[in-house]
């Protein structure tokens, strides 16, 4: 059998960048999905639980700045999932153990079309128990707009 490291490599390359980012904004873009489909306004309700294909009773949204032990303190338990510079999505069930967790990293682009949780200038995470968010679409230019999600 015969090497091929002109084929070797690149196809390493490609297995290791694609398992690194497999859940880069999954469950973002499924939300993305909906209101694109749900909301025909640039303001709506939506219940993001119809986005998630899994149950759960809260979910952590922290930003890129909250460590690693921040967030095992705040979760109570260990966090593995790590990876440095990114926003998370981190949601536990009734038992209170991680059921799924989505690290979404920053792009080149200032908001590219993103569904972004409203934080205050003031907290680097939030925790919501409800699924139901008021929807704002901003744009930023005629082509460059976001979601923005809040619970009152």
């Amino acid at each position: 059998m015969i090497c091929n490291r002109q084929l070797f490599f690149p196809l390493a390359f490609l297995f290791l960048w694609s398992s690194c980012t497999s859940n880069n904004g999954k469950i973002e873009g499924n939300i993305r999905s909906q209101i694109k489909r749900e909301c025909e306004v640039e303001k709506c309700v939506i219940d993001i639980s119809q986005s998630t294909p899994f149950k759960w009773k809260k979910f952590y949204y922290f930003t890129p700045d909250f460590s690693l032990k921040e967030i095992e303190k705040e979760l109570d338990q260990p966090y593995p999932f790590y990876d440095d510079v990114g926003r998370r999505l981190v949601f536990l069930d009734q038992e209170n153990r991680i059921v799924y967790h989505e690290d979404i990293f920053p792009t080149v682009e200032r908001y590219p079309k993103d569904v972004v949780f409203h934080m205050p200038d003031s907290v680097s995470y939030r925790v919501y128990t409800s699924p139901v968010f008021e929807m704002r679409k901003y744009y930023l230019n005629d082509d460059e707009y976001f979601y923005l999600l809040d619970q009152k």
